[in-house]
């Protein structure tokens, strides 16, 4: 019954279900068949825990018998947060296919291991430095706290970029930039050119940790490569994370103009969706509407002009502020007048309604 069933939800497009008939009825080449989903895992398409619990439960000889249940194993354990176990299973597989022909199924496999490798790397950049198993852990129990068993969310918050992370001094973030960069091309050297989701998830560390490197024109290729596979995926998130990296890179070569229209891009784009990269996209945009206007200015005030400017915020007579400032009232005066030219306002209202505007008064200045 639990074959028929199997086949029949297979027929009708319902393939977890099947997947979970298949597993019922110890049919072992049926089940491992409908796991692998036609080149889209089930494991990557909400049935995470159900595929890891199947995969734990099978003796090692069957494991090793199929090589493609090794590198699904590592990659279901990474989807749900269990960081740690994930290397083991990837050298089983890695061990599975030794001596194997590399057509074009081995050679995928070889792309998933070294993508999932590049996954792992890619968490050591997160945070301050410290040793890499010390660190797997840490977003392994991080992870386990959130409800859903599908971790990629997670994953993606952990791994996208800080806009001002830099070229790294740091001897352990240089190796695991490394790491990343060479693991994420190996990836995309082997794996199919119809495997979209695992192509874009390489092609897009690897854009992290070209961007971390400050080698930005490889960051480019990177992230147009994974935007053009989002659209062809119909895939928001990655596409958003791209975009938005591309503005960190315009706004970091100083091209204002450039990084606001890839920030209101990924923003459109993104709409309400309550993602890393959205966020990135918004202190983006608000970055660069800031310096447009502060440009405008005719020149920067002085340190001595702010002082004045902050204490008229406060309200201070100019008698005050030249008593708090031991200035001459003439010399208040005249900063007075400076003030208002270069805000290019006439009354201390509205001098202090464009200093607020432009980020200029000490409470209202952002905090980074």
């Amino acid at each position: 019954m639990h074959r028929r069933a199997s086949a029949w939800y297979e027929h009708n497009g319902y393939e977890i279900e099947a997947f979970r008939h298949a597993v019922e009825s110890n049919d072992m080449d049926r089940a491992a068949l409908l796991l692998e989903g036609n080149g889209m895992p089930l494991h990557l398409r909400g049935a995470a825990s159900i595929s890891l619990n199947w995969l734990a439960s099978l003796p090692a000889a069957e494991l090793n018998a199929r090589p493609a249940l090794w590198v699904m194993y590592g990659s279901a354990l990474l989807i749900t947060g269990k960081l740690t176990g994930v290397e083991h299973k990837l050298t089983a597989a890695e061990a599975a296919l030794a001596g194997a022909e590399e057509d074009v199924h081995v050679r995928d496999l070889i792309g998933v291991i070294a993508a999932t490798r590049a996954t792992l790397a890619s968490l050591v950049l997160a945070g301050s430095p410290s040793d890499a198993d010390n660190k797997l852990k840490k977003a392994e129990t991080a992870m386990q706290i959130t409800r859903p068993d599908d971790k990629t969310n997670d994953l993606v918050e952990l791994i996208a970029p800080a806009r001002d992370a830099g070229v790294s001094e740091h001897q352990e973030i240089d190796h695991a930039i490394d790491q990343v960069i060479v693991q994420a091309r190996r990836a995309l050297s082997y794996l199919r050119p119809d495997n979209l989701p695992v192509r874009t998830a390489a092609a897009w560390m690897l854009g992290v940790a070209s961007q971390r490197r400050g080698v930005y024109s490889d960051t480019r290729d990177a992230y147009n490569e994974v935007i053009s596979n989002s659209r062809m995926m119909g895939h928001q998130l990655m596409a958003v994370i791209a975009i938005t990296g591309l503005g960190q890179i315009e706004e970091a070569e100083h091209r204002t103009r450039t990084a606001a229209e890839y920030y209101e891009e990924a923003l459109r784009l993104g709409g309400d969706l309550p993602l890393p990269a959205l966020r990135e996209a918004q202190r983006g945009l608000a970055r660069m509407r800031k310096n447009a206007v502060t440009s405008s200015l005719i020149e920067p005030l002085s340190q001595r002009e702010l002082q004045v400017l902050g204490l008229i915020a406060k309200g201070l007579s100019n008698k005050e502020i030249g008593e708090k400032l031991f200035l001459a009232l003439d010399t208040v005066k005249g900063h007075n007048r400076r003030i208002f030219e270069i805000l290019q306002v006439h009354r201390r209202t509205e001098a202090i309604a464009r200093a607020a505007e432009l980020n200029l008064l000490p409470n209202h200045r952002e905090q980074h």
